[in-house]
């Protein structure tokens, strides 16, 4: 074969293994249930972007929003069809398919990212052929709001307003304006699949969500060693809930302490007959799939997440925070959403680390980084008097910088402030300065100059943002100090440059308060975060993808 010819060959593969992976991500979406609705409307947002195609076919529109969705950060993608057909032979699932390749052909950084969380809505509303166009068929694209100068401002404001009174709740900046439109929870919401007839309804606890967690945190009791040994645990577990209501077949699905096991053994032991699930009104045994949280701390002892999902708590009264007309939060043209700040990943992880010292603290603060601002605020708040931090770098990757300005080691947009007292100003300053205006950021460069001016710094806490990619990981092979990792931002899959961070440095990885050691790992080795195997190859990780899609 000519030598001119092999680069020709490699381009083949390539494009051929990337086709087989959307091909397979594809048919992983379009098995997964499909959440209906009567119909969709189509609000005013910054951060949505709409692609729509024609009534039961494939011609799509919004072409020269091609170049523009290549420079977003992509959080989530909803498929959109209706349900009506004219024949009874139309093939709803192969037009789909049709749609997908398109969408795959034209958006291909969007489909393979595994970041991207899918739904799929089937309208249910239209019930004659000519009210088609008036429904919207095609995808939605929910992004992460451009990074610009207004956006950058209100961000800022908010966290000013944050600062003056801080609380533990604070305002989120809602970004999805289809969910107000869904089902409360989706898990538990009107679901179809293309060719399934039969009507199920799930397994529930007798008296609601509510009393279901109130039920784990007085009986999580059994075992005294939980708060010696400072275990704070999701436990996973399989159990049977029988036609009859009763429960059977409970299974731990790893490894746990024992006692942490011996707490959710006295909870099951002690549980209450259960409302069965039904198919076509019928009760029928069901599995169901839970995770508990077995912790030394009260303020989450006792929470659980079913199939993945947490439980929606609509029964339980909370006093909702009073916000003035003039708030300063982010105007999305989405309503925020009030959050318990201790509830985030990254004041579950910095909770860790009370007692330690000589550790620096270095933060993105880059755009939609708010919500994380703040909760590592309100734990500095908390602690500062003791706190393990000697100093705090915040960045914000090369300030107002093009892609072609950046350096490696040379990008800048790094501030510190030395004590608790400067952090507020100082990171106003670095969000104040700008961002780079894209997803890859400087990371390490803000770690190196941590370690460099901040000789008492032992170690790094690096809180880190998920849908970041870390422009300079090369220049992780320059430090010599552990970097452990709380990780913002990842509700399925985590990205694997963190994961080397931590691997390479001898850090912990840490995500919603759980910490990964990985400095035993050796290569082919892999370790399960959230259900998903990352597989260690000597020198960095990658993601062991079946094409299975969980949300």
């Amino acid at each position: 074969m000519p030598m001119k010819s092999i680069p020709l060959v490699f381009l083949l593969l390539s494009v051929t293994y990337l086709y087989s992976q959307s091909d397979k991500r594809i048919e992983s979406i379009l098995a997964s249930p499909r959440t209906q609705l009567t119909k969709l409307n189509l609000p005013e947002s910054e951060t949505t972007k709409y692609i729509p195609c024609d009534f039961a076919g494939t011609n799509f529109s919004q072409q020269s929003l091609v170049q523009l969705i290549q420079n977003l950060t992509t959080v989530k993608v909803y498929y959109v069809y209706t349900q009506y057909k004219q024949s009874s032979t139309f093939d709803q699932l192969n037009l789909d398919r049709k749609r997908f390749k398109w969408f795959a052909a034209t958006f291909p950084s969007v489909m393979n990212d595994f970041l991207v969380d899918w739904q799929i809505l089937e309208q249910t509303g239209c019930a004659d052929y000519t009210e088609g166009d008036s429904y919207f068929h095609g995808f939605v694209l929910v992004h992460r709001p451009a990074a610009d100068s207004k956006m950058r401002v209100e961000e800022i404001n908010s966290i000013s307003a944050y600062l003056e009174n801080p609380t533990e709740t604070f305002l989120e900046p809602q970004i999805d304006p289809i969910l107000t439109q869904l089902p409360v929870n989706t898990a538990n919401s009107n679901t179809s699949k293309i060719n399934t007839i039969s009507r199920t309804a799930p397994a529930k606890f007798l008296e609601g969500e509510t009393a279901l967690m109130n039920h784990f945190r007085s009986n999580l009791v059994n075992s005294p060693d939980v708060t010696p040994q400072r275990i704070d645990k999701w436990v996973s577990v399989s159990f049977i809930v029988k036609a009859d209501g009763s429960i059977d077949s409970l299974i731990f699905t790893e490894t746990y302490p024992n006692a942490a096991k011996d707490q959710v053994e006295n909870a099951f032991d002690k549980m209450p007959e259960w409302i069965p699930a039904t198919v076509n009104g019928k009760p029928v045994d069901s599995k169901v799939n839970m995770e508990i949280r077995v912790s030394y701390s009260a303020d989450v002892h006792g929470l659980y997440t079913r199939e993945g999902v947490k439980p929606d708590f609509s029964d339980r009264k909370i006093a909702e925070p009073v916000v003035e007309e003039e708030s300063t939060s982010v105007n999305l043209l989405v309503k925020p959403e009030p959050i318990t700040v201790k509830s985030s990943a990254v004041y579950k992880g910095l909770e860790l680390f009370k007692g330690k010292t000589n550790t620096a603290m270095v933060m993105d603060v880059t755009g939609s980084m708010t919500t994380h601002i703040a909760a590592m605020l309100h734990w500095v708040r908390l602690y500062h008097l003791n706190s393990p931090f000697t100093s705090y770098t915040f960045f914000n990757d090369g300030d107002m910088k093009t892609t072609k300005q950046k350096k490696i080691g040379e990008t800048e947009g790094i501030y510190m402030a030395q004590n608790f007292e400067e952090v507020g100003d100082v990171i106003k300053k670095a969000m104040m300065k700008g961002n780079g205006g894209e997803a890859p950021e400087n990371d390490l460069e803000a770690v190196i100059h941590a370690f460099t001016n901040d000789a008492n710094a032992h170690s790094v806490v690096l809180v880190g943002d998920n849908y970041s990619e870390v422009r300079d990981l090369e220049l992780l092979t320059n430090i010599t100090r552990p970097v452990h990792v709380i990780l913002c931002a990842a509700p399925k899959f985590v990205r694997c440059d963190y994961l080397s961070i931590a691997k390479e440095t001898g850090g912990l990885f840490i995500l919603n308060g759980e910490i990964f050691d990985l400095s035993a790992l050796q290569k082919g080795d892999i370790v399960q975060i959230q259900k998903i195997d990352y597989k260690y190859n000597g020198s960095n990780f990658e993601t062991l993808y079946k094409g299975e899609i969980i949300y």
